[in-house]
């Protein structure tokens, strides 16, 4: 069984310079790197700030995948902004599926239970951002391919 990205990424144990820069031109932010852990970190506004609104901060969805290179594991965490922080957030551990599938998996156990959580009424309400967020971690294991090989 072949290896994929994800795996030769995190057995390599770190983000080469091409991977790096793939995913920021993608508009993915490195916001934390070390031996330990790599986290990159994709935003997408649901809600423009609007002072006449009441609203100072733009609302978005917020995604932070992190990359633990001793754990050699790749988890996710889901949650909004509201201008106050990151808040309803919820964990993806990656399990060795397609991201985009595990993504679409956990946020259907989130509509499962009671009382339901509140990212799924924001993703109901802003499915269109919510969408862009999925194009995103779908596109993560292209942008970590490496021209002319693997990692």
């Amino acid at each position: 069984m072949p290896i994929s990205i994800i795996d030769a990424t995190l057995n390599h144990g770190k983000l080469v310079s091409s991977q790096a820069s793939q995913l920021e031109s993608d508009g993915w932010l490195i916001s934390q790197s070390s031996v330990d852990f790599t986290d990159i970190e994709h935003e997408e506004t649901y809600v423009e700030a609007s002072p006449e609104w009441g609203l100072d901060d733009r609302c978005s969805f917020n995604l932070r995948v992190t990359f633990s290179w001793q754990d050699r594991v790749l988890y996710w965490v889901i949650g909004t902004n509201l201008g106050d922080g990151v808040i309803n957030d919820h964990e993806v551990k990656h399990k060795g599926h397609s991201l985009e599938r595990e993504l679409e998996d956990s946020i259907k156990s989130l509509r499962k239970t009671w009382p339901p959580h509140p990212l799924i009424r924001i993703i109901d309400e802003y499915q269109d951002h919510w969408n862009s967020v999925v194009s995103a971690v779908a596109k993560v294991p292209k942008l970590l391919q490496i021209s002319g090989g693997s990692v």
